[in-house]
């Protein structure tokens, strides 16, 4: 088997209840970051950009999750969990613990292909939505 290390890099926006995505998208990304939609459904936008340096692409998901926010937090900062709930989910284990992110090894195995395996850097922002 074949093992290749991805890099990638994701930003996990958790809101405060729930946020209508019409009127937060426009705020959320700028265009002229090299920001291009990818991927969307009702709750969830998708974004791609270029990686400086790389074949590969960076990714950023932006949509409203209706929990609270310490619930929501706690889902995320379970990474060492995730092969118990995440389908796929091999193993997760932290890199590296930053002030303002963590850096993540995880481990697939998707039925469609080949086990895969990348580096995560997640950095975690909240802010209230217009309910407070």
């Amino acid at each position: 088997m074949q093992w290749r290390i991805r890099s990638g890099f994701a930003m996990v926006l958790v809101f405060g209840g729930t946020i209508g995505l019409a009127s937060e998208l426009p705020n959320s990304v700028d265009p002229s970051e090299g920001w291009k939609p990818a991927s969307g459904s009702k709750n969830v936008a998708i974004y791609s950009r270029a990686h400086a340096g790389s074949r590969l692409k960076e990714f950023r998901a932006i949509g409203s999750i209706d929990a609270p926010t310490p619930a929501v937090h706690a889902v995320l900062d379970d990474f060492e969990n995730y092969p118990n709930f995440m389908p796929y989910t091999l193993e997760c284990r932290l890199l590296k613990r930053e002030s303002d992110s963590i850096i993540t090894y995880q481990r697939l195995s998707p039925k469609i292909a080949e086990d895969r395996d990348y580096t995560l850097r997640v950095w975690k922002k909240s802010w209230p939505g217009p309910d407070g």
